[in-house]
């Protein structure tokens, strides 16, 4: 088993673009003090498993990401 994750595999695998993964980094959302390229962990899958769970509800990236922002709070 992986203990980290590239950007693409973590898209891959969670169904996000790759874009949306690297907009999360570049963020601090996930990968938090993590340098580039990144290595995503678990938790940080975790993390875009949820933020994808809230697009599909409907909402746009910018308020997901806000949401799961306040969720990590």
């Amino acid at each position: 088993m992986w203990s980290s994750y590239s950007t693409r595999q973590a898209a891959q695998l969670v169904g996000l673009p790759e874009s949306a993964v690297r907009s999360c980094v570049r963020s601090g959302l996930i990968a938090q003090g993590v340098e580039i390229p990144a290595q995503l962990s678990f938790r940080d899958l975790s993390a875009l498993k949820t933020l994808k769970t809230l697009l599909d509800a409907g909402l746009s990236l910018s308020r997901a990401r806000r949401e799961l922002a306040e969720l990590q709070r």
